[in-house]
């Protein structure tokens, strides 16, 4: 008997809940983007405008009738946007049976920013293309001087993807400049000299022979001795001294 009483009253609660969840009506809504304190591509503003700008108003309006997909296809549309997870909580169900609405952004990770002639933009870490943004200049090697869109996004994206992933490349290699014979050249942060890259065939090998002068000879002569380092060459390191 008192199992069944137990069951009952079960019954009777979720009913009771379900009726009232079917009144709540939205009166909060809240963004939350990943990464925030490292990228900042994407802010609350602009999905709350972008929401405002599309007639999306979900304040007052019941929780069971808002179209969650629909604001996920919506929101997508921001170039920066990786992912999107809508869905509704409930903010104060005792109180007023208030319902809030939670976007939940993941943003894409730039690799790269692309400079030509013609335009700008940033390559993420899918490959994919994002525009410049207001919010935030992100901190990633610029790539420019003859490239193109298939050009990046092949040996080039390899590259400073490689560089971006590794720390001490990452705080070494401040600009990739490609050459009309297709020949690379990198610009370092520290040092007064430009490394001849070559080719970015083997450039993981070019990379850590590089790295080997940097931490033996450069503690010799120091990183404003050399005004040229090549890698071009196979299993060689060629400097060129002031």
């Amino acid at each position: 008997m008192l199992w069944s009483l137990f069951g009952a009253f079960l019954l009777v609660t979720i009913g009771y809940a379900t009726v009232r969840y079917h009144n709540v009506r939205c009166t909060s809504l809240q963004v939350v983007v990943q990464d925030s304190l490292r990228c900042q591509f994407v802010t609350e503003k602009d999905v709350l405008d972008l929401l405002h700008k599309n007639q999306k108003q979900v304040l007052g309006i019941k929780m069971d009738s808002i179209k969650l997909k629909n604001l996920e296809n919506l929101i997508q549309k921001i170039p920066a946007v990786k992912n999107v997870e809508v869905y509704r909580t409930i903010a104060d169900f005792g109180k007023n049976n208030g319902g809030r609405l939670m976007i939940d952004i993941e943003q894409h990770e730039p690799v790269m920013r692309v400079m030509t002639s013609k335009k700008q933009y940033y390559l993420n870490a899918e490959r994919g293309i994002m525009p410049l943004s207001r919010n935030y200049s992100a901190l990633v090697p610029v790539v420019s001087g003859y490239v193109s869109e298939k050009s990046v996004k092949g040996d080039l994206w390899d590259l400073t993807n490689y560089i971006y992933c590794h720390p001490f490349w990452k705080s070494q290699i401040e600009q990739i400049y490609v050459e009309k014979d297709g020949d690379i050249l990198m610009v370092p942060r520290v040092g007064d000299h430009i490394v001849e890259l070559g080719t970015a065939e083997n450039y993981e090998t070019k990379l850590r022979n590089l790295k080997t002068l940097y931490k033996n000879e450069f503690r010799k002569d120091g990183w404003n001795s050399y005004k040229k380092i090549s890698l071009k060459y196979n299993n060689q390191v060629v400097c060129t001294k002031k």
